[in-house]
């Protein structure tokens, strides 16, 4: 009996880790310079969009590429934050493989998950990138 009730807890262990969860922006650490590729300054028209990425042990070891209309905008690693300035309108916004090795995955775009944004100029739009109980990667909002 104690057997199966060690084996139950090692299996209850192991599920609660096989997701990421939310972290609160204000938490979670900066995104270095070098890992942002694109929409870091301020511009006309644009809309602030903060990208958090959960914490967890899926995927922890690797970086999540964030996605803007195809593009890799930035690499983030697990529980860092960003923030981008993305011109208003509507946008096809995505996270998805990132790095080599292990890190790395034959078809980026078959593994990339997708969702439409709309970007409005000086309002803030927060999301959050994770992985789901079967690793698959999602971007959704937050308020957090």
């Amino acid at each position: 009996m104690k057997g199966f009730f060690a084996a139950a807890a090692v299996v209850a262990l192991l599920a609660g880790c096989s997701a990421t969860r939310p972290i609160a922006t204000e938490v979670a650490k900066p995104v270095p310079a070098s890992q942002i590729f694109a929409y870091a300054q301020p511009a006309a028209d644009t809309g602030t969009v903060i990208v958090t990425r959960d914490v967890g042990l899926a995927g922890s070891k690797c970086p999540v590429a964030f996605y803007v209309d195809g593009k890799v905008a930035a690499h983030v690693d697990n529980g860092q934050t960003m923030t981008v300035y993305i011109p208003s309108g509507k946008h096809i916004l995505g996270a998805g493989p990132a790095g080599t090795g292990v890190c790395g995955i034959v078809s980026r775009t078959a593994h990339m998950r997708e969702a439409a944004f709309d970007v409005v100029a000086g309002d803030r739009l927060k999301l959050r990138l994770g992985f789901t109980r079967d690793g698959t990667y999602q971007i959704t909002p937050t308020a957090l």
